[in-house]
């Protein structure tokens, strides 16, 4: 799915001689850049079930909401009316000594509620998707509880949501992708959806991931559950 945006944007070199600060930017950058390669790739993989989805060549693509116009970074608008299915994506790129890569979560899922809250206030019926990228070695990285583990109990409480009734601030599905920072790794990502549990060291097994093709099918649906009465024209 992602070769091309892993090969395109390499991990970063830590400054000669080492800055704190430039590090820090220079993470942080690498984070930004993965997430906008990611929404992109995402808007081109979900067109061949959410027709017109849109990312703004990954700059996120705005959204009507609770406090006027946001910006979302993929979107599918029912004939430009309403959204209907909207993806926040997430980076956390490099890890922290002693932290792995679960430094950013509160951060993370202070975002993904204020995202969410104000989209849903707007349109109840939207479906708001959180997808966290983590590079593969978050399922073993940390010797009590691996980042993977962590992640899926942290933000396992921010989604759930199956009815247009239901809480506001959580999302209906939330993902981790596990991607390989590698340029010459191939680009395959495996996602875990967080409702499963996992054990503080445990691999998730396989049946436990899935591929985004199966996550598309989930998102339809999910969409039709939520919208029966629409018909969408190249929706499968």
């Amino acid at each position: 799915m992602l070769e091309e945006e892993t090969a395109a944007c390499p991990p970063p070199d830590s400054p000669e001689p080492f800055d704190e600060k430039e590090w820090t930017r220079r993470k942080r950058q690498y984070s930004d850049d993965l997430s906008r390669l990611f929404s992109k790739a995402i808007e081109k993989s979900l067109g061949s079930h959410f027709p017109e989805t849109t990312s703004g060549e990954g700059t996120g693509a705005n959204a009507a909401s609770a406090e006027g116009v946001k910006s979302v970074d993929v979107t599918f608008n029912i004939e430009g009316l309403f959204l209907g299915l909207g993806i926040s994506t997430k980076v956390v790129g490099l890890p922290e000594e002693g932290h792995g890569y679960t430094h950013n979560f509160k951060r993370l899922s202070e975002e993904w509620t204020l995202e969410t809250v104000v989209l849903h206030r707007y349109m109840p019926y939207a479906i708001i998707v959180g997808i966290l990228f983590l590079p593969v070695d978050a399922i073993n990285d940390r010797p009590k509880t691996t980042s993977l583990a962590a992640a899926a109990s942290k933000f396992r409480g921010f989604q759930g949501r199956t009815d247009q009734g239901d809480l506001a601030e959580n999302m209906e599905k939330i993902y981790i992708g596990l991607f390989d920072p590698d340029p010459t790794a191939g680009g395959e990502v495996a996602f875990f959806d967080v409702h499963h549990e996992l054990g503080d060291l445990e691999e998730p097994p396989s049946e436990k991931l899935c591929t985004f093709e199966e996550i598309k099918d989930e998102l339809v649906a999910l969409f039709k559950r939520r919208n029966p009465k629409l018909r969408v024209k190249g929706m499968p």
